[in-house]
């Protein structure tokens, strides 16, 4: 693991003046805003062979592009892709909207009707959509013709769905881990969990940062445990990206204050009756989700299958919010079949769903 004290990496005055880059570190002025006005700069990260199928990661709130793993994002590369990782706005050594509103999570628990003063949110998720496909078109992806898989876990997941719809045509797949389809069509999360959002670290501490951080991880497990190398990367991020609570709140702002995306992805892949060029037009979709999802409940991915016509639905036993080292493959055997259809692991998948019902963990 790099320690970014001691990197020399030249940083945008746009990108986050916090961040102490890693080695790997790469960043990218995506233009202004149209909503903020501000110049956006990417800090992202590039893996595997630049001539293989591209897919762009994308990750959720309170997080960075470390989210996916190294593991997982290795096994992306040996199936044959080219990975895409970035920090979002507000999150990691991206742009950070300092000086912007923002409000504190416990008036967002406040139906808007009753959050009287509010305000509207400087940047809205489709305003991070947009900052998706600007970059796919900064890194030239989508030349020649060559269409880009996407997959984003959370809020990332949200982010894809937009990205679908906004720009189906230069997509060869979308996958979704984890996520909801927004507003009034989302079943909320349990009372514990929303509760755990009031938390906050003791101090400023090291200590007290990494407690904070690994009871959180625990939090988003399922009934995994958590992955031995998640410690050394949250301590790395303490250097690298310095919490930034109001940089979280606005994220959070934005999401809780979005509209339900399910008439919009029920025009996504229309009824092949009614479109005689279908198979043309089809963008394949795949939601993946944990059974013992704490944060977003499975019934969601339910939702979102019923939402996107033709959409693919795979739940995973005892996962949580998050990838666990004994899923990686299968998760990204999943994402692979894509590019390589012919190469199922399904019946492994199965016996894996098998195996994991009759011995449950004790």
């Amino acid at each position: 693991m790099p320690n970014p004290a001691t990197v020399n990496v030249d940083v945008p005055l746009t990108a986050y003046r916090r961040c102490k880059p890693n080695p790997e570190d790469k960043f990218i002025s995506i233009g202004v805003c149209p909503t903020t006005k501000k110049e956006i700069t990417i800090c992202y990260q590039t893996h595997g062979d630049p001539t293989n199928p591209p897919l762009v990661l994308i990750h959720g709130l309170d997080a960075t592009l470390y989210i996916y793993q190294e593991a997982f994002v290795n096994a992306l590369v040996k199936r044959g892709f080219y990975v895409v990782r970035y920090d979002n706005r507000d999150s990691g050594c991206s742009t950070h909207l300092d000086g912007f509103p923002y409000v504190w999570f416990s008036r967002l628990l406040l139906p808007r009707w009753a959050s009287i003063g509010e305000g509207q949110p400087p940047y809205r998720l489709e305003d991070m959509a947009d900052d998706g496909l600007k970059l796919i078109d900064r890194l030239g992806l989508t030349k020649n013709g060559r269409k880009v898989h996407i997959m984003g876990a959370s809020m990332g997941g949200m982010i894809v769905q937009l990205m679908a719809i906004k720009a189906k045509e230069i997509l060869a797949s979308a996958n979704i881990l984890y996520s909801n389809c927004g507003g009034r069509d989302v079943v909320p999360q349990g009372f514990w969990m929303t509760l755990s959002y009031l938390y906050s670290p003791a101090s400023d501490s090291e200590a007290h940062l990494m407690k904070y951080r690994m009871e959180a991880a625990r939090r988003l497990t399922g009934d995994y445990p958590v992955e031995p190398e998640l410690e050394a990367v949250c301590r790395m991020l303490l250097t690298r990206s310095p919490d930034d609570s109001p940089s979280l709140w606005r994220q959070v702002w934005a999401i809780l204050r979005s509209t339900s995306r399910g008439e919009q992805l029920r025009q996504l892949n229309p009824d092949p009756i009614q479109l005689e060029n279908y198979e043309a037009t089809y963008l394949p979709v795949t939601i993946i989700h944990g059974t013992e999802d704490a944060m977003i409940p499975v019934i969601n991915a339910v939702r979102l299958a019923n939402f996107i016509n033709r959409s693919k639905l795979v739940t995973f036993p005892r996962m949580g919010h998050s990838i666990p080292g004994p899923l990686v493959d299968l998760i990204a055997d999943e994402v692979a079949l894509h590019i390589a259809p012919n190469t199922s692991h399904h019946g492994m998948i199965f016996l894996f769903y098998l195996f994991s019902s009759l011995f449950p963990s004790q």
